[in-house]
Order: C-alpha cells, then structure tokens, then sequence
C-alpha cells in the first residue's frame, strides 16, 4: 500500500512557484524578445495589466539606453557554451 499523497504534477507545482514568487518573473521568446508569460509580482511591481504585458517586449520595460546591454546579454545567452551568469539591469 502506499501512503503517499500527489499534490498535483510537477508542472503544476512549478506553474504555482512562477506565478506566485515573490519577485517580477516572465518568459520571453529569445528571438523576438516578446513576453509569454508573467508573475502576479511583475504584474504588481511594473503596473501593467497582463494583456498589456503580453503585447510588449523586455526593451518595453528598459530604459532605452540599457537596450544595447539587454541586446547582448541575450546573444550571450543564445551562444552560450557553458553556464549563463545573470545580469543585473536597472527597472
């Protein structure tokens, strides 16, 4: 007999980590840089609504002079070999 209890599929428990962290998180597509997907957080801390969120791209939400650094911190993501380091970028 197993006593065990599902709490649902790990999709689902990640879906619920992703929507209900405490920090602004997307999912962006890498070439077109469009948002897919926000947080509740995001939602909250940048004031848009999610409609609004899922017509914009990540430039949408940085200051124009960071786009060239988020432009190549993306192609350094795409290229990459080894482990991607974060980059801190101002909101």
């Amino acid at each position: 007999m197993n006593n065990s209890k599902s709490n649902g599929s790990p999709n689902e428990s990640e879906d619920l980590i992703f929507e209900l962290g405490p920090f602004p998180m997307w999912i962006f597509d890498m070439e077109t840089l469009n948002f897919q997907k926000v947080n509740t957080e995001a939602i909250r801390q940048y004031g848009y609504s999610q409609k609004e969120f899922l017509s914009m791209n990540l430039k949408d939400i940085r200051p124009e002079e960071d786009v060239p650094r988020l432009e190549k911190a993306i192609q350094d993501m795409v290229t990459r070999e080894g482990i991607y380091k974060e980059s801190i970028f101002r909101h």
